[in-house]
């Protein structure tokens, strides 16, 4: 068996796995939490086994387009195999402590549970809520520590493989930039988060200039700590309101998005994408 088989065999291993980690713990928890805290809805909720056939057979397309696209050179190999498993590790325990918190608020259906401390003032309405029933939305740094591993567990491991595939169209899109240096090649990630998109970009795209933006204070302090040792020119992170976004006009080459625009009231969602043109 050759060494890249034995890599491919390994790197579905790796994302069925999580894959499974992810729904047992979903499973687990829900039976659980249940029991606890009893809800009608649950006791009643069936999944179609057919939509679980369609769902599973979409992810493991997603991760052969995902090896291929590294076969292919799109992106650093390496970046199939990075989990950062010791942050999941101490992120973990939260999760399971934070839970009841999390269950109690989904069923009274209480969607502005958040810290007292916040200026409510520098953020537009539609932020200022418990997205997906979590703890203090995207407003603390409690919620941005446990974020990355929130996300995995939510889509069952295929998180980053999901992130992966803007990167394709970028290199497609910045062909057009072939005569201009790579440093001078500016690239804007929107609602960047706690940083994890921005170190898949990073290392696809080594050396153009990368910044990131979002509106939490707590999100840009995760994604500073976590981006810090990447290698390559540093990345720059900004808060801003993507609605009105700090630049002038064609400051940058391409502008990506992961995780966003399923968030925004869909008047908000026209008013961003304005911002990008």
């Amino acid at each position: 068996m050759s060494r890249e088989s034995i890599s491919k065999i390994a790197y579905k291993t790796l994302q069925q796995s999580k894959s499974i980690a992810g729904f047992a713990h979903k499973q687990i928890s829900s039976r659980l939490m249940n029991f606890i805290l009893p809800d009608s809805k649950l006791e009643d909720f069936d999944i179609d086994k057919d939509l679980l056939i369609q769902i599973q057979n979409s992810m493991d397309n997603l991760r052969e387009e995902d090896w291929n696209d590294a076969e292919k050179n799109i992106y650093p190999k390496k970046l199939l195999f990075d989990e950062p498993w010791l942050r999941y590790l101490t992120q973990y325990p939260k999760i399971w402590l934070d839970m009841p918190n999390t269950w109690d608020r989904r069923r009274k259906q209480n969607f502005d549970d958040l810290p007292k401390s916040i200026d409510k003032d520098n953020y537009p309405q539609y932020y200022l809520r418990n997205f997906h029933h979590q703890t203090d939305g995207y407003l603390s740094d409690f919620s941005a520590s446990i974020y990355d591993l929130q996300v995995e567990i939510l889509f069952n491991g295929s998180a980053d493989s999901m992130r992966r595939r803007i990167i394709k169209p970028i290199k497609e899109g910045l062909k057009t930039f072939t005569n201009r240096k790579k440093s001078s090649i500016k690239i804007l990630d929107v609602a960047t988060g706690s940083g994890r998109t921005l170190k898949q970009l990073r290392a696809a795209f080594p050396k153009e200039k990368i910044t990131g933006i979002d509106l939490s204070d707590s999100y840009l302090k995760e994604a500073s700590r976590y981006i810090s040792d990447l290698d390559g020119d540093l990345i720059q992170l900004i808060k801003g309101n993507a609605e009105e976004l700090p630049f002038e006009n064609n400051s940058f080459q391409c502008i990506s998005c992961v995780y966003l625009f399923h968030e925004l009231p869909r008047t908000i969602r026209a008013k961003v994408l304005s911002e990008f043109f």
